[in-house]
């Protein structure tokens, strides 16, 4: 990770260390950080500049909710910085 990098970090319960861990040292390299959680934060929420937040108490919904924003966000890049 350098400055200017983008990090996401994906935890239903909010509670992984080892992904809070992971934002913490991606942010202090200078990267922008977003963490994609459930109902709760937690320390992965805490760890990052960003955090969107899933309220539905179903955690296979939280997981595809995860992944229509990782979709989204993919399809946001190749429309914006070309293919390639």
């Amino acid at each position: 990770m350098r400055y200017g990098d983008v990090a996401v970090g994906m935890s239903t319960s909010g509670r992984s260390s080892n992904v809070a861990r992971g934002l913490a040292a991606a942010g202090r390299c200078g990267a922008r950080t977003i963490a994609l959680v459930g109902a709760e934060p937690g320390a992965v929420g805490g760890a990052a500049e960003l955090c969107l937040t899933f309220t539905t108490p179903d955690t296979a919904r939280v997981q595809e909710l995860h992944l229509a924003v990782l979709h989204a966000a993919c399809a946001y890049i190749d429309d914006h910085l070309g293919r390639g």
